[in-house]
């Protein structure tokens, strides 16, 4: 009992190391404007939601916007990370700039491993507003 369990402890580590590297992949992916990366990282079904406004975008939809959608850059601070099987949640602080502006928001991002790969099957942004 006691090697399933360090065994499941290990993959599990293993998971949450593929998810951060996705999510680090999915970042690049955007500041290049990498279509064909943004299609292998986000799963077909994926749902995007936008914190400044609320909208809410499909794969496609994502994948179209940056054509012509440039960011400068984007960091994430994780702040919590949550394995469970083949669905992962991954919660950060993220900041980012776009044709010179900041925005600061908190992320939540759903993974979905299908075919022994992690994708992105939700991302959620929601803006930090000044002064509240």
């Amino acid at each position: 009992m006691l090697a399933s369990l360090s065994f499941a402890t290990a993959a599990r580590a293993g998971w949450d190391a593929q998810i951060r590297a996705v999510d680090a992949q999915f970042r690049q992916a955007m500041i290049k404007g990498d279509a064909a990366a943004l299609d292998r990282i986000f799963a077909d079904d994926a749902k995007i939601i936008h914190g400044n406004h609320g909208g809410i975008q499909s794969k496609r939809e994502l994948i179209a916007w940056f054509r012509t959608y440039h960011i400068d850059s984007y960091d994430r601070t994780p702040i919590l990370s949550k394995v469970d099987g083949n669905m992962a949640v991954q919660i950060s602080v993220t900041r980012k700039i776009a044709g010179g502006k900041q925005t600061d928001t908190t992320t939540t991002e759903v993974f979905v491993r299908r075919s022994g790969r992690w994708q992105i099957l939700v991302l959620q942004n929601t803006d930090h507003l000044a002064g509240r």
